[in-house]
């Protein structure tokens, strides 16, 4: 079990440095005037936030009907930009695919949140969702025990 928690809690802490570095490109783009994807990595923030408090419930905040929504969202508004890549670079698969990469992953997070409140009856919390998931670390940060 504390094989699991450092893992978890380490997993978190990649998670969270990736999303800052996510941050600050859109940080420093703005400054700049241009050069990132904005709404790529304003998902990637989110979502790193949000897989952090997944795997480190002390982490998390939020109600998981929220996240739901954001990542419903992202992933039609990622859909979107497939299919409008689709209609005007037919030729250039790199272009579709860099957008239905990203859709994937949203919808993989809107399945995940839709689908653990029915494993974990009445979760309404990231930190029920990730004592659903059986994670330590966030059952026992919750708990105020380690």
């Amino acid at each position: 079990m504390a094989g699991l928690t450092w893992l978890s809690l380490s997993l978190a802490v990649l998670i969270v440095a990736t999303s800052i570095y996510c941050a600050g490109r859109l940080v420093v783009s703005r400054r700049r005037g241009g050069g990132t994807q904005h709404d790529v990595d304003a998902v990637h923030v989110v979502m790193g936030v949000v897989m952090a408090g997944m795997l480190a419930g002390a982490l998390s905040f939020g109600w998981s009907g929220l996240w739901e929504v954001f990542f419903a969202v992202s992933a039609a508004w990622f859909g979107w930009r497939s299919i409008s890549a689709l209609v005007r670079f037919r030729t250039r698969r790199g272009a579709i695919s860099h957008h239905v990469g990203h859709l994937v992953t949203s919808g993989a997070m809107c399945a995940m949140f839709v689908t653990l409140p029915a494993a974990n009856a009445g979760a309404s919390t990231t930190k029920s969702a990730s004592a659903a998931m059986g994670d330590k670390a966030g059952m026992a940060g919750s708990e105020g025990v380690r």
